[in-house]
């Protein structure tokens, strides 16, 4: 077993930390997704999901949780619990659409829920995917239709890991007048900002960072801090700064 993922609390459960694990084998799809008091060292509690952990995230005000899991037919959900009643079942629940299905024993492939953020305002939920699209849901009404569907562009360098990994990192940005934004990274080597309010199709995300191969990762910076506004680290280790 590994972990997976681990994120703070907020807020009022700004001491626990949450983490959540899967196996090492894809064979097996059995984890487990825990909450400590780190003040303590002490468990608080277990959900009550043993499929295995793909990604999760707290809310600001530290009252909810977001979580991801797979199991063996490759079926992904996604759950929110009330933390604060640590009871570990959760309040919503919600099958994802599906993802392409693959081998377990094609190594070289793997779908997966890269990443879960709640909305800084806690309204939206967006979920990061394999297959390089980023889905918006409400947060309070899971089961409802997607609300936003944002998609990259396929990869250009014609390789393997151009279909590998997705989407692989998201960021929600908050603008003038408490308007939201929302920041994904994907297999076009592109890093795009989705305006929530104006975007409704493929091509109406805003390019703000580019590169050569798939991203891999990115980080947003403040220039009125003196930081870069960007920067991108590409699948053939190449880094883009943009000031």
């Amino acid at each position: 077993m590994q972990v997976q993922s681990i994120a703070w609390g907020t807020a009022q459960s700004s001491n626990w930390l949450f983490a959540t694990s899967a196996p090492e084998s894809k064979a097996s799809h059995v984890g487990s997704h825990r909450a400590f008091d780190v003040t303590t060292n002490q468990l608080l509690f277990t959900l009550k999901n043993g499929d295995a952990g793909e990604d999760l995230a707290v809310d600001s005000t530290g009252k909810r949780l977001i979580l991801a899991t797979s199991n063996e037919e490759q079926v992904f959900v996604l759950e929110t619990y009330d933390i604060r009643r640590n009871v570990g079942k959760p309040a919503q629940r919600v099958i994802l659409p599906p993802l392409p299905r693959y081998n377990v024993e094609d190594t070289n492939m793997k779908s997966a829920i890269n990443a879960v953020s709640f909305s800084p305002d806690g309204i939206y939920v967006a979920v990061a995917r394999s297959d390089n699209v980023t889905h918006v849901y409400d947060s309070r009404f899971l089961g409802r239709d997607i609300l936003y569907d944002f998609p990259h562009g396929p990869g250009t360098e014609g390789t393997v890991e151009d279909t590998k990994y997705g989407v692989v990192k998201l960021d929600w940005v908050e603008g003038p007048g408490s308007a939201l934004s929302l920041v994904t990274g994907g297999a076009d080597g592109c890093v795009r900002l989705w305006d929530l309010k104006r975007a409704k199709g493929p091509n109406d995300g805003t390019i703000i960072a580019q590169s050569d191969s798939y991203v891999s990762w990115f980080s947003l910076g403040d220039p009125h801090k003196n930081e870069k506004s960007i920067i991108l680290g590409d699948g053939s280790g190449n880094l883009v700064i943009n000031s």
